[in-house]
Formats: C-alpha cells, sequence, structure tokens
C-alpha cells in the first residue's frame, strides 16, 4: 500500500528515526579498546593519594583481559579470600555436600559428633525459619526424650573433625570479642557467641536486670556491674566484656532504656561450653546424665553408636551463600578447615586447609597460581593474607564457566543493590546487567571481586583490590570500584542484543497509522 502521507512528514520521520538511533549508538557504545582506558582514567581521577590499586578484568568466556592495572601486585585481599575458601570447597566437597550433625548412643554414652557446621542454630537461619533457640535446642530433646532412654553415664561433645585452634594467632585482640572473630570449632552453635538483652531497674542506681540467648547462665561467672541512670535525657552505655581466654563475663555502663538491640559477644570454648547447656536441658527433662567432656585422644575416633535423635544437615549451598553474601568469617573459616580434614583425613586446621587450596589452584589453573597466595586463614580476617587481582579474577573466570559450580557460586555471591553486603551499593548506578559480587575491608583496605552479567548472560569477571587507604579514603575507593564496574556493564551492553533491541524500541517514534 502507497504511504499517502505528506512528503515532508515522510522527511521528518526519516530524518527523527536516524537521529534517534544516532543517539542511542553514542550513549552505549564502548570498544573493546576503550574499556581500558577508560578503567585507568577512572584510577587516575579518583583522588587516591598513596594509594596502591591493582585490578584485572577478564571475559569470561573467552578468558580474553580487557584491562588490568598491576595484576600481579600482591595486596591485602580482606575479605575477598572468601571467594577463594567457598570456590575451593565447592570445588572439592561438591555441589551435593552437606554438613551433618548427629545424636547417638555409644554404650551408655551420649555422643553429640559434629561436622564442622558453622550454621548450627546460626540465629539468621533461625530468624528466616521463625525459630527461637530454645526451640531449635528443644529439637534433640525431645528426640532424647521419645527414645526412651532415661540415663546417660556422661555427655560427649565430638568435635575432632577440626583441630582446637580455635583462634587464629594473627587475629588482633580486638576482633575476639565480637561475632567477627568468633572463635572456630568442629562443633559451632549459635555462631559461637551469646547475646545479652537488658532493661533498667525500677530504681535509678539499681543494676539492670538481663537476659541471655542461648540460655547458659549455670555455666558461666557473670557480673552485672551495671546501673540504671535516672537522668531521662540519657542514652544507653551498657557493654558486656570478657577476658579472653575465659568465659568470665560481666556488664558495665548505665543504662536508661531497654536495649532494643542485643549485646553479641564471643564465648571461649564453645564444644565445652554447649555441651554442659545440652546435659542440663536433659536433665531439666527427667533424663539422668553425668559430666558433660569434650572427647579426647583416649576416646574412640570415630564414635559408633545408634541415633538416638535426628540428624541436623545443612546443605554447602546455605554455607556458601552465607559466607559471601553476608561475609561471615565463621562460615569461612569451617569451609577451610572442613576441606583440610577432608583431603588430608586429618583434623582441619589452618595447616592443611591452605595447603589444600594451594594444590587445587595449581590443579586447575597451574603450578605458577599459587605462587600469588599467601594464605593464612580462610575469611580474610588476617592481615597476613597476600593475593593478586591476576589470580582472584583467573579464580573467578575458572568458576564463571564451570559446569558444575558456575551457578551455584555466582548466586552465593551478593548482588548489587539487592543482597548481603552489597545491598546499599550501586544505588545512584543506571546498570544495565547483573552484578554479583564479594566485597572486602579491614582497615587501609578495600576490595570488590565478581562478575557483570548482561541480559543476555554474557559475563564478566574482575577483580579490584585497593590497599593502602588513608583515612577517609574508603568511601573514594568504593566509588571507584563502581565507577569500573559501571564502565564494564556499558562496555557488555553495547553488544548485547536484547539492550540493543529495547533501545530501538525505545528511540522509535511512537505513531498512528
Amino acid at each position: 500500500m502507497p504511504d499517502r502521507r505528506p512528503a515532508f512528514l515522510r522527511t521528518a520521520i526519516l530524518l527523527s528515526l536516524s537521529v534517534l538511533a544516532s543517539i542511542a549508538s553514542a550513549t552505549v557504545e564502548i570498544p573493546r579498546s576503550d574499556v581500558s582506558s577508560r578503567v585507568r582514567s577512572a584510577v587516575l581521577s579518583s583522588r587516591l593519594s598513596g594509594a596502591t590499586v591493582s585490578f584485572k578484568i577478564v571475559e569470561v568466556d573467552t578468558g580474553e583481559t580487557l584491562a588490568s592495572m598491576s595484576p600481579e601486585t600482591v595486596l591485602i585481599p580482606a575479605s575477598n579470600l572468601k571467594l577463594l575458601t567457598s570456590g575451593a570447597a565447592l570445588l572439592t566437597l561438591g555441589r551435593d555436600f552437606q554438613f551433618e550433625t548427629r545424636l547417638i548412643r555409644s554404650g551408655d554414652r551420649l555422643i553429640i559428633v559434629g561436622s564442622g557446621d558453622p550454621a548450627l542454630a546460626d540465629p539468621e537461619l533461625l530468624s528466616t525459619m521463625q525459630m527461637s533457640v530454645e526451640a531449635f535446642i528443644d529439637l534433640w530433646i525431645e528426640d532424647i526424650v521419645a527414645s526412651g532412654v532415661k540415663e546417660f553415664s556422661e555427655l560427649i561433645v565430638d568435635d575432632r573433625i577440626f583441630d582446637r585452634e580455635f583462634v587464629h594467632p594473627t587475629w588482633e585482640a580486638g576482633d575476639l570479642l565480637y561475632p567477627y572473630g568468633a572463635q572456630v570449632s568442629g562443633f559451632n552453635y549459635f555462631g559461637n557467641c551469646l547475646w545479652f538483652y537488658a532493661w533498667p531497674a525500677r530504681q535509678a542506681g539499681q543494676p539492670p536486670t538481663f537476659r541471655i540467648e542461648p540460655d547458659v547462665s549455670p555455666f558461666l561467672r557473670f557480673t552485672n556491674a551495671a546501673s540504671t541512670s535516672g537522668d531521662p535525657k540519657a542514652t544507653n552505655q551498657i557493654y558486656v566484656m570478657r577476658p579472653l581466654g575465659s568465659n568470665d563475663f560481666s556488664m558495665r555502663g548505665t543504662i536508661r532504656r531497654a536495649q532494643a538491640v542485643p549485646m553479641k559477644i564471643t564465648v571461649d570454648d564453645p564444644p565445652g561450653l554447649y555441651g554442659q547447656m545440652f546435659a542440663n536441658r536433659l536433665r531439666k527433662r527427667g533424663v539422668k546424665i553425668g559430666a558433660a567432656r569434650t572427647a579426647t585422644d583416649a576416646d574412640p575416633l570415630p564414635f559408633t553408636g545408634e541415633p538416638v535423635g535426628r540428624a541436623i544437615r545443612t546443605p554447602l549451598s546455605t554455607v556458601i551463600t552465607r559466607c559471601n553474601q553476608d561475609s561471615d568469617n565463621l562460615y569461612a573459616e569451617a569451609l577451610l578447615k572442613r576441606v583440610g580434614h577432608d583431603v588430608t583425613d586429618q583434623p582441619g586446621s589452618w595447616t592443611n586447609g591452605p595447603a589444600v587450596i594451594r594444590l587445587i589452584l595449581s590443579k586447575h589453573l597451574g603450578p605458577n597460581a599459587a605462587t600469588q597466595l599467601r594464605m593464612a586463614d580462610g575469611s580474610g580476617l588476617s592481615r597476613e593474607n597476600r593475593i593478586t587481582a591476576d589470580l582472584l579474577a583467573s579464580w573467578l573466570t575458572l568458576l564463571g564457566k564451570h559446569p558444575q559450580a558456575s551457578d551455584l557460586f555466582i548466586n552465593s555471591l551478593a548482588e548489587a543493590g539487592t543482597t548481603g553486603t552489597l545491598r546499599k551499593r550501586f544505588g545512584n548506578r543506571n546498570l544495565t546487567g547483573q552484578v554479583r559480587a564479594k566485597s572486602g575491608y579491614i582497615s587501609g583496605v578495600s576490595c570488590l571481586s565478581g562478575y557483570v552479567i548482561s541480559p543476555a548472560g554474557r559475563t564478566v569477571a574482575f577483580s579490584i583490590l585497593v590497599n593502602d587507604l588513608k583515612q577517609g579514603e574508603v568511601s573514594i575507593a568504593k566509588t571507584l570500584h563502581e565507577e569500573i564496574v559501571s564502565i564494564i556493564d556499558q562496555y557488555l551492553a553495547a553488544s548485547d542484543p536484547r539492550v540493543v533491541e529495547q533501545q530501538e524500541e525505545e528511540a522509535a517514534p511512537k505513531m498512528g497509522g
């Protein structure tokens, strides 16, 4: 059918389409050769004075390097090290692996057989299940009562799947009282912490009342040296502390209003403390039980016996997601030690875990890969860790296209602006693709490594390590991370057929026939 619209209108429409197409193309087109120059320009204009910046950006499918700067410089990775730990656990243990904590009867003894599971009674997971820690404890208590066994000579917590070096020697003392510095054991419970809730007394000057979750108060030495403030304008200045190496807790300071957020403090010797708690709960339910203790070298290894309670299992997918999305250090250390145990058949440790990971790197990335790593722990909390952006980018490239691991690993990472440690980041970035990444921070260090994935599934891996930051420069480093990621995103969008098609639809004028 001939176009009966006036010639001037047909000409105007054609001109409009041409101009709109040119504008759309100019807004997204980033040639491959420009990625490197744009990223380098972002680094130079970032106002980081004296900081050490290293990065590498790689096309996952082809392995081609898009951009890099000092990629072989060995730097502190902070929590970016969790990418190595969790990925190695996935390759070693297998995607279908589950931690399994068992309750068995061996003769007249009750045995809790630990698996190193960091998720056992994890308060964050219990919250998603809408279950209290007391209800979780009762699962096993009810099982034992229902079994009909009325008496045990003792309760033994077998935590020997890991060694008993609960604290890494290079962790800073100031970190060890708080959840991110929790002890690491073959039997972990409630994040190896206690939560303290406090309320003011009715009269000023009197000590506040308090509650401990889970309730292990019979086995603690606790001093309540805090007081209730009589000043109506006062704010709470209350805290809990303990000397390192003991479970002697004290509450100090002043309180005016109920403490809405619990004070979270780590415990010493988790298997010993929580073993006593379980034995006490059984006694309260009428089950006679002797002393509670941890296993020794004189005990059989492994214990054998019949189950008297349900086995509690945690899928590896849950563990690596908590490790990476929420950057939980206990989870990372448990993964490291579990890998060490499963490969060497020895108690998992901060010696055999890193040794196994170096072997994994050599197997998958070549014999020189391990030379780019100095691994002290699994979480990145230690300042003794060192790695290169080259190694991290190569590792991410490997996992990003691994047929058995890529989906689970990528989904374990926080999504920009949506989940985990990246929930509040990239809010002012108009990203076309999806960003899945791991942040990392300790004093003077800010890192970000992960993936940018276009709507069509094309994937780029990146690692950005920034060290030697001065006070106040962390926010500048984070801005640099986000600028580099935005450049990668724009590069992918320029050749993504879904994005191009959408832009063409948006550019086309809307008019009647």
